[in-house]
């Protein structure tokens, strides 16, 4: 029942995340389009909103049992500095990583609730770390808690990033991560 709720909750935490990104977007198109009124987005003392794609293939031994991973994310930015240079971070989201045939475990879902940072070299190319915890199911196990991060690279362009990832969580049962190397789409995102 513990578990049932727990997931019910990440839900919701996604949903809203989404939905404030959604407000967000369409408050900044609205603002865009009056005379003489600019859009928090472009300052860099604003908190910006993102919506990502993910997809990413497994490595290591996890490749074995896993042949992809599908995501989305919703992520948040708060600039710590003045030049706009350096943000925390926080995201949620949902991913799916696909089974091979013969894996008697199924898909396992991961709800990942992570925590970072995010620092710009340029305007436009940046690097990030999260960490967090990530609720995982497959089809024989009820959902388990475990230590999520990851780290990666991108490029902003216009309201738009695309970023490369390496992703994973903490096995439960043997040392090292369950990783993915992956590319991600973000629409909104932490653009400076």
């Amino acid at each position: 029942m513990l578990i049932c709720e727990k997931f019910n909750k990440m839900k919701k935490i996604f949903i809203l995340m989404t939905c404030v990104f959604v407000y967000s977007q369409v408050s900044a198109q609205l603002m865009q389009s009056k005379p003489g009124r600019q859009s928090k987005r472009s300052n860099a003392s604003s908190v910006v909103f993102g919506f990502s794609l993910a997809y990413g293939n497994p490595v290591g031994n996890f490749k074995n049992g896993y042949k992809s991973a599908w995501g989305i994310e919703s992520q948040i930015g708060i600039p710590v500095d003045k030049t706009g240079s350096f943000f925390l971070t926080g995201m949620s989201g949902i991913y799916v990583h696909s089974a091979q045939d013969n894996n008697s475990y199924g898909n396992i879902t991961n709800i990942p609730i992570k925590i970072g940072g995010r620092y710009y070299f340029t305007k436009k190319v940046f690097v990030n770390a999260d960490f967090g915890i990530g609720f995982l199911k497959d089809k024989v196990s009820s959902f388990t808690s475990r230590f999520n991060r990851d780290f990666g690279a991108g490029y902003s362009f216009g309201k738009t990033e695309i970023a490369v990832f390496y992703d994973g969580w903490k096995k439960k049962s043997s040392s090292g991560y369950s990783d993915i190397l992956g590319v991600k789409l973000t629409l909104g995102g932490l653009v400076k």
